[in-house]
C-alpha cells in the first residue's frame, strides 16, 4: 500500500536534517508531520520530474525494438 500523497505544506521542512529519502523519490513519506527527516519542496519536485524522464525514455527505447 502506498503512502497516502499529502499536501506539501503538510510535510515538515527541516533545514539541518538529512531529507527524507522516500519523499524525494515520491513525494510521499507514511510518517507526515512525525517524520524525523527534512521534505524540500524544490529537490523532491525536481527529483519527481527526472524520474518520470526517465520511465518514458525506457519505454520509449523498449518500443523502437
Amino acid at each position: 500500500m502506498k503512502a497516502p500523497i499529502v499536501p506539501n505544506d503538510d510535510y515538515p521542512e527541516r533545514s539541518g536534517e538529512p531529507d527524507c529519502p522516500y519523499y524525494i523519490k515520491t513525494q510521499r513519506c507514511k510518517d507526515g508531520l512525525r517524520c524525523k527527516f527534512n521534505h524540500p519542496r524544490a529537490t523532491a519536485e525536481a527529483e519527481l520530474v527526472n524520474y518520470l524522464a526517465t520511465i518514458l525514455r525506457a519505454n520509449e527505447d523498449c518500443s523502437v525494438i
